[in-house]
């Protein structure tokens, strides 16, 4: 079901900030991050913050359920990629507005883009951007 998706795709995957903070959310949800080497307090807040955050996405993502294929039986990695994306952009997350755009590319890109639009991705949107500002998952500048 999933399409290859367009040019934005792309400049989304190639972009190394973002396939870092991808994979840094894949591995936390996953939990197959080794602590292998002793963690400094600003890496051990920023695996916090990771972990917050994915499981506030994930929350609301499940919730969502788009298809409902959770409902459905499918595995709870289902949204993973998707979880994963969506949390890599919440720095650059400054408003609903943004939150929406944010729900509405990646699923855009991973799923039909028609389905997927800003409109259709208001309230889900919303409820994670109040739910980030809330638990103060935000950047706050």
């Amino acid at each position: 079901m999933r399409s290859r998706g367009g040019q934005g795709t792309l400049q989304f995957i190639c972009n190394p900030a973002w396939i870092a903070a991808a994979q840094r959310v894949v591995d936390t949800i996953s939990g197959s991050r080794q602590g292998r080497h002793r963690m400094t307090d600003s890496r051990k807040a920023g695996q916090d913050w990771d972990r917050s955050a994915s499981a506030v996405v994930r929350d609301i993502i499940h919730g969502w359920d788009p298809y409902g294929l959770l409902d459905l039986g499918a595995p709870d990695d289902e949204f993973d990629r998707e979880i994963a994306a969506v949390v890599a952009q919440i720095p650059s997350i400054r408003s609903e507005n943004d939150a929406v755009d944010a729900v509405s590319e990646v699923f855009s890109s991973a799923f039909d883009p028609e389905l997927f639009g800003t409109e259709n991705c208001r309230s889900v949107g919303s409820e994670l951007y109040r739910t980030l500002a809330d638990k103060n998952l935000l950047d706050p500048s």
